[in-house]
């Protein structure tokens, strides 16, 4: 997928950006998911973990094609 293996510590960097914007979305969606439309919390782990994981892998690539950018 083009993405840096521990990227955070070759950047040498103590916070993720794409893993704090993955948990805030996915908490997100997931608790307007069982608030509005009543889907039950034991439902919500499967899908939650697919768009933390595809969320997880775009903002990363899209944050390292930035700095590579900018780095350049």
């Amino acid at each position: 997928m083009g993405l840096q293996s521990n990227y955070a510590e070759k950047t040498n960097t103590s916070f993720s950006l794409p893993a704090f914007i993955t948990w805030i979305f996915t908490l997100g969606l997931c608790l307007v998911l069982n608030q509005l439309f009543g889907m039950e919390i034991f439902f919500l782990g499967l899908p939650g973990w697919f768009i933390a994981a595809l969320l997880y892998m775009g903002t990363s690539k899209y944050l390292q094609k930035q700095r590579q950018v900018l780095t350049a």
